[in-house]
């Protein structure tokens, strides 16, 4: 009898993508001792994502799932024609929530709707935005039967718009700073062998060359193969999520019950870079998770001093935004840290940010701009390009022509890490400060400039998310902040481990 493969497609209001990922599954070579199915969770989508792959011929069989939670699932079969297959695909199932339950929810009704329909050998987590080479499942299918201890086995990813380019390899856990890292720390097990593989490959990112499987702490659900015996031995992931860490948490679960977690270098994933799908949203839910992952980190005396270090980082990082002229970003990292020692689970919601054009904004007003690496001076070329008003450079000493003369029209600051450097030249800025504050990257680290509004531009954009200045919402912030840290790291300091009351986390 074969052994089966159930591979997860979570989706929400992206039938386009959904139908690219089928057909990438559908072009697998699936080993001959081996079956692949599908399972395509639908997060309650409004664009019409079931209705199109029923018309499109991708659904044998439909289970609707009424729930109000993800981790207490109500199947009822509501579809279902005889089998045709779709390539290497035996049989497509989609799952339609009535609720969307975010990524991990997802993920989690789709783990569960595999058990209902039958326990397979293994699950295949698939991002819903990402292309696979022909050979992806049997390159982890390989890794994966290699070595019985092997609980989860993680992909290569290269970005899809420049396919020979790694962006993403090995993670590991940094125990002392509580962040994850493409590096093992000095001090962690895998250290030494880190650095030697390195200096052959030239690094976990670029063009390599890659081949092989190795230890890690952390894989990619993009495109994660699981063993159903670890899953059963684990459990699925923690329910409180909804979305972001939640595969990072797994695979230290699968680790700390005696399970190997290994990439295979050999296994390729074509994916979006991170950083260019990052919202307010995601990055609340990436530090609010990444907080209650470290607290579950064993023995306890370690949890506490690594969840200590990193709320302290990130409340000091959102002063420092706030200061920055970076309020609407300074609150995200301070309501994660309060809503992390609460333990307000689940979506939240939050405001979309507003966009515009910072030279409209300013009307013929001044425009700041920030200057802190070398490739922002044609970014700053490039929004100037047209307008009429005072425009003011401020630039990093170390950033190479930073010491150059200022075009026609520009005035140029220059200052360095110093702290006494920065404040004088932001006092230099009261007297006439610019209406609009622009920053790339949000990268800008003179404290407390004077500005109407705060625009935060993203690379090779006409438009960024803007908020409004003024040193009256600092101060409001501010006082709010004092508090809110004295709160959170008590909640670190009285840290205990979360009871694990089912199996979800």
């Amino acid at each position: 009898m074969k052994r089966r493969v159930t591979a997860i497609v979570v989706t929400w209001n992206r039938a386009d993508a959904v139908i690219g990922v089928l057909g990438a599954l559908s072009r697998q070579r699936v080993p001959e001792e081996f079956a692949l199915d599908v399972i395509v969770v639908d997060n309650a989508s409004t664009d019409g994502t079931s209705e199109r792959l029923k018309r499109d011929g991708w659904v044998d069989g439909v289970l609707r799932n009424d729930a109000q939670a993800a981790h207490e699932p109500r199947f009822v079969r509501e579809h279902s024609v005889a089998g045709r297959g779709h390539g290497a695909a035996g049989s497509v199932v989609v799952v339609r929530n009535a609720t969307n339950f975010g990524g991990c929810g997802g993920f989690n009704t789709g783990m569960l709707a595999a058990e209902h329909l039958g326990a397979p050998t293994f699950l295949w987590l698939v991002d819903d935005d990402v292309d696979l080479p022909e050979d992806a499942l049997g390159q982890l299918l390989t890794a994966m039967d290699s070595d019985g201890r092997i609980g989860l086995v993680g992909s290569r990813t290269c970005d899809i718009d420049a396919r020979d380019r790694t962006i993403e390899s090995t993670i590991y856990l940094d125990r002392e700073r509580g962040v994850m890292c493409d590096e093992p720390p000095p001090g962690h097990r895998l250290h030494s062998s880190h650095v030697a593989w390195a200096q052959d490959t030239g690094g976990p990112k670029g063009r390599g060359p890659y081949s092989g499987v190795r230890e890690v702490d952390v894989v990619s659900a993009c495109s994660m193969l699981a063993r159903w015996r670890a899953v059963e031995d684990v459990g699925l992931w923690d329910k409180r999520y909804f979305l972001y860490c939640d595969d990072a948490d797994w695979c230290l679960r699968m680790a700390q019950n005696g399970w190997l977690v290994v990439l295979n270098l050999d296994a390729v994933v074509y994916h979006t870079p991170w950083h260019q799908k990052l919202t307010p949203a995601r990055a609340y839910y990436a530090q609010r998770n990444l907080l209650w992952m470290l607290a579950k980190i064993e023995p306890l005396s370690e949890a506490q001093r690594v969840t200590g270090a990193r709320i302290r980082a990130l409340l000091d990082e959102s002063l420092r935004h706030a200061l920055g002229g970076r309020i609407d970003h300074a609150e995200i990292l301070l309501r994660a840290c309060e809503d992390a020692a609460t333990g307000r689970d689940g979506p939240v919601a939050l405001d979309a940010p507003k966009r515009a054009n910072p030279t409209a904004l300013a009307g013929g007003g001044c425009v700041g701009v920030f200057v802190s690496r070398e490739e922002h001076w044609a970014e700053s070329a490039a929004l100037r390009r047209g307008f009429g008003g005072r425009w003011i450079e401020c630039v990093k000493n170390v950033v190479p022509h930073a010491h150059e003369a200022a075009p026609d029209g520009v005035k140029r600051i220059v200052y360095s890490r110093r702290r006494r450097s920065r404040l004088r030249r932001a006092l230099g800025l009261w007297i006439r400060p610019p209406r609009v504050l622009v920053q790339f990257d949000r990268e800008g680290d003179l404290p407390v400039v004077r500005h109407a509004w705060s625009v935060q531009m993203a690379p090779g954009s006409e438009v960024g998310e803007i908020e409004k200045g003024g040193v009256l919402r600092l101060v409001k912030f501010w006082r709010r902040w004092r508090a809110a840290r004295r709160r959170c790291l008590a909640w670190a300091d009285r840290l205990t481990p979360p009871p694990r009351q089912d199996r979800f986390g």
